[in-house]
């Protein structure tokens, strides 16, 4: 990424609060739901739209096996973390059956829920990684329409269950819905969509367009829980989507603006130094405070959401030491 776009990383501040939110106690946290909803894909989205700012032959296909290996590295380390976690909280082993393995490899929900993300994010790179620059161009805005998938295995699968399974329920695991081809492909699809659309789109068109679908989210919302009584809030809704894209695009076009001020230039902060870690650690942090802080409920995902904030400085600044201990020593 030749320039950075500071807004951007205040988006992924705010993404990362609202994935806190989502596995967390907060007044009112059934209302934020069609807002909560899109921090996932849009983590996503920020991908596609940097990943694909420029493709070319090779080049692009490098940068998509980087980041896989780089992901691919998270995966290992944060797994060995949360087996060791879940061993010490006294959560059995998943991966001691030929299935659990699988599962492991192919959707990375059995050891932590939330890791699905890196998962998905790890095959939907190395996957794409494998088309030439022309079929990327190509296929790149069609395989978005692959959400389709997530939808109907998620908070729309009474359809599915109403048409196929004659009504009966089934608990869906998080992997079959949230993985590399129904999630992760076609959202980093729609970031490339997005980069396509930013010139195309004014920012005042972007911003309407971003209210219509906010409305439309929450009619959305409304419609499944009281008309049709789906509760479910582990899954995205169809507005979900497009609520996405045009988030990203009117964060994109107020870089500027944004960029004196001081909410955006701490959250650039955390964005772009902290939002990875406080994705992957703060079920660990959330539940050992959890049972100290419930006098705190009401706002008790604020809460963790500042201890990650801490957490991730403090292994940044353990990291940076590292760092600088180790090019010492070379330098000797």
């Amino acid at each position: 990424m030749k320039t950075k776009i500071q807004s951007l990383f205040l988006l992924k501040a705010i993404c990362a609060l609202f994935v806190v939110i989502i596995h967390f106690p907060l007044a009112g946290k059934i209302y934020l739901d069609p807002l909560i909803k899109a921090s996932v894909p849009i983590f996503y989205m920020i991908t596609g739209y940097f990943m694909f700012s420029n493709l070319e032959e090779g080049k692009t296909q490098r940068k998509l096996l980087h980041a896989s290996f780089k992901i691919l590295k998270l995966i290992l380390g944060s797994s060995i973390v949360y087996i060791s976690f879940n061993f010490y909280i006294g959560i059995p082993c998943n991966l001691t059956s030929i299935n659990g393995i699988i599962r492991f490899i192919f959707w990375g929900d059995n050891i932590s829920g939330h890791l699905y993300f890196l998962t998905s994010y790890f095959w939907a790179t190395f996957l794409l990684s494998l088309l030439s620059i022309t079929q990327l161009r190509q296929y790149l805005p069609w395989l978005s329409l692959l959400i389709i998938g997530n939808i109907l295995l998620g908070r729309y699968f009474f359809v599915l269950q109403d048409l196929v399974m004659d009504g009966k329920t089934y608990n869906m695991p998080v992997g079959m819905k949230n993985n590399a081809l129904f999630l992760a492909i076609p959202c980093i699809s729609m970031g490339y969509i997005a980069r396509q659309w930013q010139n195309k789109l004014s920012n005042k068109q972007s911003i309407i367009l971003l209210l219509i679908f906010f409305m439309i989210s929450y009619m959305e919302f409304i419609i499944l829980r009281k008309g049709l009584h789906v509760e479910s809030l582990s899954a995205f809704t169809i507005s979900t989507f497009p609520l996405s894209i045009f988030t990203l695009l009117s964060f994109v076009h107020n870089n500027k603006p944004l960029k004196v001020n001081f909410i955006n230039r701490w959250g650039g902060v955390i964005g772009e130094k902290y939002s990875t870690d406080i994705y992957l650690w703060h079920p660990i942090i959330g539940t050992l405070v959890m049972s100290p802080l419930i006098i705190f409920k009401p706002i008790l995902a604020l809460i963790i959401y500042l201890l990650c904030i801490i957490f991730s400085y403090i292994i940044t600044l353990i990291k940076s030491h590292y760092i600088k201990k180790n090019n010492a020593s070379i330098s000797k």
